[in-house]
């Protein structure tokens, strides 16, 4: 058996950054005023290699699980989590997977949350990977097609396709990584009010106010690209409570670069009761582009602990933007309970 160490605090070097686009509403203000960053696995699976380090030899297995918390835009990405309009919604996140030895797997994982008081499914996303792991090197990549999805829920990705590689070489128990990303999708908004605009009638030969309904309505498409680094420091402790359990605490730090674009359509429609009012109409398009830049650093502590076939994972993540924002920091956080065989 080895023995317990020390836990240690990692420090990480902050670097300095430059601006980002300001979007229109909803979820393109969520998106664009904190920043796009990618590429980062840490979020639901968060120890799932320290789990793949404890097999003495590689086998295939299944694996159910059940999480907690405020992820929901990806299953792979923490940083994109972190750009929700709203980290105070809570998810439930039912998963199951299949990992085959040779390193191919595929999982199908569920997004829940209360919707008009009762728990509904609002999201799915089904993940294909393959990961290579020796003593000293890992690496894989995977793919993460959302569908499903609701859009009467604010919660739901804007990504449709979202690809992840990573490359991780271990020393004794530091870990340094580089894994980029790539996320695109299309999504909708839509905001309806209420206005009244103030004519003259030419039938009552004078000015009066109207009441009118006023609709806007955008297409908007969105893509991502990021590229980053990251050093981990775990500490592990085997047979603590029993003899067949294990303990893994990790410590990361990340710099993340990249670069995004945002293409908008936007229609705006005036309605009068049930008469739209076709000659008020108004159609227009934007774009915003963000060129390659340092985007924000990270830290992340997360927790691992396996007795036999049942493992739980809680995991942090908290990311602080670079540009100026009025939000700087933003934060995610689950549990997830495990079950492999």
């Amino acid at each position: 058996m080895k023995k317990a160490i020390a836990p240690g605090i990692l420090l990480m070097v902050l670097l300095m950054g430059s601006g980002r686009i300001r979007a229109q509403s909803n979820k393109i203000d969520s998106l664009f005023a904190k920043g796009d960053t990618t590429a980062i696995m840490d979020s639901l699976m968060t120890g799932f290699d320290a789990f793949l380090d404890s097999i003495t030899k590689p086998k295939s297995f299944f694996s159910v699980s059940a999480g907690v918390g405020n992820q929901t835009f990806s299953v792979k990405n923490s940083s994109l989590n972190t750009q929700e309009a709203s980290t105070d919604q809570l998810s439930f996140v039912p998963a199951l997977g299949y990992y085959h030895k040779s390193g191919i797997g595929i999982s199908v994982t569920g997004f829940m949350t209360s919707i008009e008081r009762s728990l509904k499914l609002y999201q799915l996303a089904i993940t294909p990977s393959y990961d290579y792991i020796s003593p000293r090197i890992s690496a894989g990549i995977s793919y993460s097609r959302y569908m499903a999805k609701d859009s009467s829920t604010f919660d739901s990705s804007p990504y449709d396709n979202d690809i992840f590689a990573y490359f991780y070489y271990r020393r004794k128990n530091w870990r340094f990584g580089l894994s980029g990303g790539f996320a695109e999708g299309n999504f909708k908004d839509e905001l309806k009010y209420s206005d009244s605009v103030y004519r003259y009638s030419t039938l009552l030969q004078r000015y009066q106010w109207v009441y009118i309904t006023k609709t806007m309505a955008s297409k908007n498409h969105i893509s991502d690209f990021s590229l980053s680094a990251s050093i981990r420091r775990d500490f592990k402790w085997y047979g603590l409570f029993t003899k067949n359990d294990f303990l893994s605490l990790g410590f990361t730090g990340y710099l993340t670069a990249g670069s995004s674009r945002l293409h908008s359509e936007t229609n705006v429609n005036y309605s009068l009761k049930k008469i739209t009012l076709t000659r008020l109409r108004q159609t227009y398009s934007s774009e915003g582009k963000d060129g390659f830049q340092f985007q924000s650093t990270a830290l992340s502590v997360s927790l691992y602990y396996n007795i036999g076939k049942f493992a739980v994972l809680p995991g942090w993540f908290i990311d602080y933007f670079l540009q100026e924002t009025d939000k700087k920091v933003s934060q995610t956080y689950s549990v997830t309970i495990a079950f492999t065989f």
